[in-house]
């Protein structure tokens, strides 16, 4: 399955992205640009729609781009 993330927004402290699953939709979720913590946006849908390795992948490979110094628009993963 391919997942697409894409950044929606972002200040000095935080970045807002967002992850796309296939007939679901689209969900967000802000990573913290100094810890690299990831936050889902609405913690009540994550267990509900099994979306917590979705939402895992997507912070761990927004923080390996950040690792690897890359400005991140967009990006994805495949699961």
């Amino acid at each position: 399955m391919y997942i697409p993330i894409q950044l929606i927004e972002e200040s000095d402290q935080n970045a807002l992205f967002a992850f796309h699953v296939e007939d679901v939709g689209w969900y967000q979720f802000t990573v913290n640009r100094r810890s690299g913590r990831g936050e889902f946006e609405d913690e009540e849908l994550m267990g509900e729609r099994g979306l917590e390795g979705h939402f895992f992948r997507a912070v761990d490979r927004i923080q390996n781009q950040w690792l690897r110094g890359r400005a991140i628009q967009r990006t994805c993963y495949v699961g």
